[in-house]
């Protein structure tokens, strides 16, 4: 009998959640919210304020529209540039790309490719890091190695392998994704270095732009061009240095190499991960916004 009740009440509530979904679709209000976080220990996780979060984006995005093309500065949440970074610069710094001739930072040591508020760290000793280790997949010890410092390419990611062919020490990333593979370069923690600005200041510098709170797709972006595209799940307008209207189904384009060489005007001090990518708020001076 109280399995047949339970059984009753969950189609009840199952026929409630469908038409609740089906009202929200008539009216043209559909919506999601989620929230995420990644780290190594568990007393550094707010459970009920990812959740409260996920909730209010939820409830927030429910009038999120589409908004004209243009060109405008978009803001990016420090994890959706942690993403953005893991996507297009793991494989353009591993020596082995380079060797290979697939890298665009190839033989670029030493060269200015990006702007002087660009400093981006390899840290495999960083405390808590989502990478961190004390030795990679062959027994080497990881390390701290400088990739790009006030925008000058500095190095390489090196295994023995790699290493051994330009005739350097090895940085300690060598990588072995499953145990019958040869191990490869992977970065351990990917750190673009925070600035001095605060989030609020971001925005309100901005007299008019987007604001990117959440993507999917930037996975597909091409790291050897450099061609940039994330579709905005989850975004605002940004208006008299304030978020207004939330906004979605948009695509940013742009290039990245060119991103980072010429258009990054204001570098947050609010770092966050994505997985083993490091990120503060970075805001770019104009990008391709596709909408209507």
């Amino acid at each position: 009998m109280a399995n047949s009740y339970g059984e009753s009440c969950e189609r009840e509530e199952t026929h409630v959640a469908a038409w609740m979904r089906a009202k929200a679709k008539e009216a043209g209000m559909e919506s999601t919210g989620a929230e995420h976080q990644q780290v190594r220990f568990w007393g550094e996780v707010d459970l009920k304020e990812l959740a409260v979060r996920a909730a209010e984006k939820a409830v927030t995005f429910l009038r999120a529209r589409p908004i004209p093309s243009r060109k405008t500065s978009v803001i990016f949440r420090n994890q959706v540039f942690a993403s953005i970074l893991g996507v297009m610069l793991s494989g353009p710094v591993n020596a082995d790309w380079v060797q290979k001739g697939r890298s665009p930072l190839a033989n670029k040591l030493g060269e200015q490719i990006a702007s002087t508020n660009i400093s981006i760290i390899d840290d495999g000793l960083m405390h808590g890091g989502w990478g961190t280790r004390p030795f990679d997949d062959e027994g080497h010890p990881t390390q701290r190695t400088p990739v790009v410092e006030r925008g000058v390419l500095k190095s390489y990611l090196y295994d023995t392998y790699t290493a051994l062919k330009d005739d350097v020490e090895s940085t300690g990333n060598a990588r072995r994704p499953y145990y019958w593979m040869a191990p490869q370069p992977s970065p351990s923690n990917l750190i673009l270095k925070p600035g001095e600005a605060a989030l609020e200041e971001i925005i309100q510098e901005t007299r008019q732009g987007v604001y990117v709170e959440e993507t999917i797709g930037e996975w597909l972006s091409n790291p050897v061009s450099g061609e940039l595209n994330a579709t905005v799940t989850h975004g605002y307008l940004v208006e008299d240095g304030e978020l207004s209207d939330p906004i979605k189904g948009v695509v940013i384009s742009g290039n990245f190499y060119e991103l980072l060489r010429d258009g990054v005007e204001m570098v947050g001090r609010d770092l966050r991960n994505n997985m083993q990518n490091y990120s503060p708020t970075i805001k770019a001076a104009q990008l391709t916004i596709a909408g209507e």
